[in-house]
Formats: C-alpha cells, sequence, structure tokens
C-alpha cells in the first residue's frame, strides 16, 4: 500500500508509519509527502508567519467563520469559490475555512488550535492542556522517526519558497530517516515553485515541481 498525501495531508500520511500498528493495521509500504510539516518542536509554529500577499485583518474570526469555518462533523476536502481573491491559488481570505489557516500562520496559534481544537461554544476561547512536549512529539513525524517509531519507505518533496511551511522541516525528517537506517529521499524544489504549486493549472508554470512529484512516483 502506498500513501500519498499533500500539506495537511501529507503530515497525516507521516503520521501513518507510527499510528497504524495501535489500531492493528499495518502501516503503509510506502508514503509519499509533499510540502508538508514534518516538526512540531520546531519554533517557527509559535511565531507569526504572514503568507505572501495577506493583509493584516485577513485572519480575523468573525461571525461568519464561527457559523461556516467550524464544521459540526470532520470534512474531507475545502474548497474556494471560483472568483474570489486567492493566495497562490487556493486560500482566500473572503473563504471563512481559509481565514483559520491565515490565523493560525498570523498569530502563531498552528499547534494551540491542531492539538487543542476550537469550540463555537466558547469561541475565541482555546481548550488548555493540549500542547506540552509530549503531545507535540506524539504529532511530530521527526520526533517518533528519532525515537525509532517510524520505519516506512518515504519520498519528501518540498519548494524551497514555500511561504507556509519550512523547506528546513523535510531536510531534517530526511537526515532522521537517514541516521535511523530508514529508507528515504528527499527533493528540494527551486525555481520560485509555491507551496501548493501543483493547484495553479495542474502546475503549469512550475514544471520543476511536477517533475519532482513524478520523480517520486
Amino acid at each position: 500500500m502506498i500513501v500519498v498525501g499533500w500539506s495537511s495531508g501529507g503530515h497525516l500520511s507521516l503520521t501513518l508509519g507510527y499510528t497504524s500498528l495501535s489500531h492493528s493495521i499495518q502501516p503503509p509500504n510506502t508514503i509519499m509527502a509533499l510540502c508538508c510539516p514534518a516538526d512540531f518542536e520546531d519554533a517557527f509554529w509559535v511565531q507569526p508567519n504572514v503568507p505572501t500577499g495577506a493583509e493584516p485583518g485577513e485572519d480575523n474570526l468573525d461571525d461568519e467563520f464561527w457559523t461556516r469555518g467550524i464544521l459540526d462533523r470532520p470534512g474531507t476536502c475545502s474548497t474556494v469559490a471560483t472568483g474570489k481573491r486567492d493566495l497562490d491559488g487556493w486560500l482566500a481570505p473572503s473563504d471563512p475555512r481559509s481565514r483559520l489557516l491565515l490565523n493560525m500562520d498570523m498569530r502563531g496559534r498552528t499547534l494551540d488550535i491542531l492539538l487543542g481544537g476550537l469550540d463555537k461554544r466558547t469561541r475565541p476561547i482555546l481548550k488548555g492542556g493540549s500542547v506540552t512536549g509530549d503531545n507535540i512529539r506524539a504529532d511530530s513525524p521527526l520526533a517518533q522517526t528519532r525515537a525509532g517509531h517510524y520505519t516506512t519507505l518515504t519520498s519528501i518533496a518540498h519548494p524551497q519558497t514555500d511561504d507556509l511551511i519550512p523547506w528546513q522541516q523535510s531536510t531534517r525528517a530526511y537526515e532522521t530517516s537517514r541516521a535511523q537506517e530508514v529508507d528515504a529521499e528527499l527533493r528540494i524544489v527551486d525555481e520560485g515553485t509555491p507551496h501548493m504549486f501543483d493547484v495553479h493549472h495542474r502546475g503549469r508554470g512550475h514544471e520543476a515541481g511536477m517533475k519532482a512529484i513524478q520523480e517520486g512516483y
């Protein structure tokens, strides 16, 4: 079985390498992770990061966000309506789900929200006690690889000009895998390739990134 994931989906793919056995499921034979978080112990996650093109105030969690942006049940996809101003082809400040990501990035709240979640009833108040060292390491593929819990053959690709997730995390994940004698390969893409480059008209204009995906396959 091969699992492929982009961005947050890439992170979820990597976690299958060390979480599936506890559910009596064999880990994937191969995981391909693209432009994804790999190191939640990185101080990057608690510092403000303003994506290219984002403007002040576009990360506000207003009433529309709390009524339409927080779902009552897990969702498997989120799309931005055609015609809305977008950042990098997929993130639209006028879209409530996009504003959640902008809020996490621009206010350094990624770990608070990913590990603690948000509650419609309490709104801005984050759930306490979820951001602990143990919880961060449990969700960090790099930490789990370092601890010897990750052994899956892995292919990683990451744009060097990614403005949402540092490419250095992928480099550290690869180097840690090799140090632990885990079979892995890494492709760092340059030439101005952005995060989620493949949504730009199916990668047109970002041939270096598309080549890295094809080589990984």
